[in-house]
């Protein structure tokens, strides 16, 4: 099991994503987390903040894995009726 904790994230708008350096993140631009509507995606970094994401404006601030998981959980980036299929409900 991975240990997320020690990993920050921050939520940034699509329209930026030009802005991101990679080799500063541990995502690529292939595998990103989008919201349902395509606005925005989740960057996930270890330790401080890279300086190419905390230049970008739009961007949220920095969220723990634990706030994250709250995030995540929201309509804006989870469909209830993807969910409801997924677990086998009609």
């Amino acid at each position: 099991m991975v240990i997320e904790e020690g990993r920050n994230y921050v939520i940034v708008p699509s329209s930026e994503i030009a802005l991101v350096d990679f080799t500063e993140v541990l995502e690529t631009s292939e595998y990103l987390r989008y919201s349902l509507d395509g606005t925005k995606f989740i960057i996930k970094y270890e330790g401080a903040m890279p300086q190419s994401i905390s230049s970008i404006q739009g961007a949220s601030g920095q969220y723990s894995y634990t706030n994250i998981l709250v995030e995540v959980q929201k309509p804006f980036w989870k469909d209830e009726e993807d969910e409801a299929t997924l677990s086998g409900e009609d």
